[in-house]
Formats: C-alpha cells, structure tokens, sequence
C-alpha cells in the first residue's frame, strides 16, 4: 500500500512546489511510481516541469473529476518517468461531494501508487481534509519570523506521529538568517523535533535558472547544487525507510 505525503504550508513563497517536485522526481528516479495532486489552482507543478500550458479543456478534466467519478475521464499527465500529475479545475471549487468522495480516491491511488504527493494550498477547508486523509506531512519554510510562526501554528495542528521533515529553505547566509534558524532549532529542540528539522538548503541562483528551464536539481551535474541534493536524499531516504 502506498503512502500519502502531504507538503503543508500556512503562507505562500517557502519553496512547497519546489521541494515536491524535487522530492518526488528523486523517489521516480528511484524507480517508484509517484502521483502528484495539488489543491492549488495555479497549476505551478505543472509550470515548473512541463512546457506549454493547462488548457481548459484539459484542466476541466482534472482532480475534482478525478475525485467525483473515479474512473479515468480525467486527464493523467507524465511529468517524468514513473512520475504523474493530475491538474486541479481552474475555479478551484471543491463542492461537498468532492469531500465525501475524497477518501475513497485517495485509497484507490494508495493500491496504484507507491507514493502520492500532495501539493498542498492553505485553503482551511481543503487543507484540513487532506490532512486528515494524510500519512506523513513535510513542512517547509523560510527565514523570515512569519515564516517560523507560521510552521509552529502548522505543528500545533498536526498529530506529531505524521510530520516527516520541517524545511528551512531558500536560506541565505545572513545574521537574520542564521538567528531564525537557529531560533527555529530550538524550538525543535523544545518540543522533541530536532530529528525533524533538516539542515537548511541554501539559496542558490542555479535552481532559479534550473526552475526558468523547467528542469529538476536532479538534471543538472553542476557542483553548486550538490548541497541541496544531499538534503533533499536524506528526505527521500526517510521516506523510503516508511
């Protein structure tokens, strides 16, 4: 049976995209079968990994039809081998239907799947179903104090037996910086999450070049990226050690 990992946030610009997308592309390359959903209607999955755009007509086919009738009218994109996507509608509108359909989708995707990315919008309503529906949680976030605020409130709400990995990303190598990691540190250490709490990956200007190209960290072979690689395989090596 596969697993659900849900990749949470309380406010935008953390990096939640790019890390699922790297993440996931690695347990494809590993040769898992991974599904990547998302509530978000911007489609930024897609974007970041695919070229061209969602057309209506193919986003009118995406996860609430998925979700509403479970069967496959809906449109399965290949982001890369092993790994699929499915879009979300434009309108972004989860009727009551979709939730009480939800769970009976997402168990069928556990059967098909060895893991099933869930790219998440802090939506309250939609976040908190799939949550709920959720094995594991990664959290990533930023060094900004909103940013750490927002990843204790995110900690508040979840049962701790679920959170995977909390993300310190984009990390510039800044007194500000340094201070709120090492604020977030401690309070990991507070609560018994120091295991949690991977080292931060670094802002580095070749993942936005990789990002503008559309390509994975795991499809370049430049040294500068090494470090962000490293982080992001001790997460893969969790997951896979599920």
């Amino acid at each position: 049976m596969g697993k659900i990992i849900q990749v949470k946030i309380s406010k935008g610009g953390v990096g939640k995209t790019f890390l699922t997308i790297q993440i996931a592309s690695l347990l494809a390359a590993l040769d898992k079968k991974v599904l990547i959903l998302t509530t978000d209607p911007q489609n930024d999955v897609f974007g970041m990994m695919k070229k061209g755009e969602i057309t209506e007509e193919i986003s009118n086919r995406g996860l609430k039809e998925a979700v509403l009738h479970n069967e496959k009218a809906y449109d399965l994109i290949l982001l890369r081998k092993n790994l699929f996507y499915i879009p979300l509608d434009f309108d972004g509108y989860f009727s009551p239907e979709f939730f009480k359909r939800l769970p009976a989708f997402l168990e069928e995707q556990k059967k098909e799947y060895d893991y099933v990315f869930i790219d998440s919008n802090p939506t309250p309503r939609t976040d908190k179903a799939f949550l709920e529906l959720s094995d594991y949680v990664i959290i990533p976030t930023i060094g900004s104090s909103r940013s750490i605020q927002g990843v204790v409130s995110v900690l508040d709400t979840i049962n701790p037996n679920k959170i995977l990995a909390i993300v310190f990303n984009q990390f510039k190598n800044t007194k500000l910086q340094m201070e709120v990691y090492k604020e977030l540190k401690k309070y990991c250490i507070s609560i018994n999450y120091e295991d949690m709490l991977t080292e931060p990956i670094p802002y580095i200007a070749l993942i936005e070049e990789l990002v503008a190209k559309r390509k994975t960290i795991w499809e370049s072979k430049s040294k500068k990226i090494m470090i962000a690689q490293n982080i992001v395989m001790k997460i893969v090596e969790k997951i896979c050690a599920l």
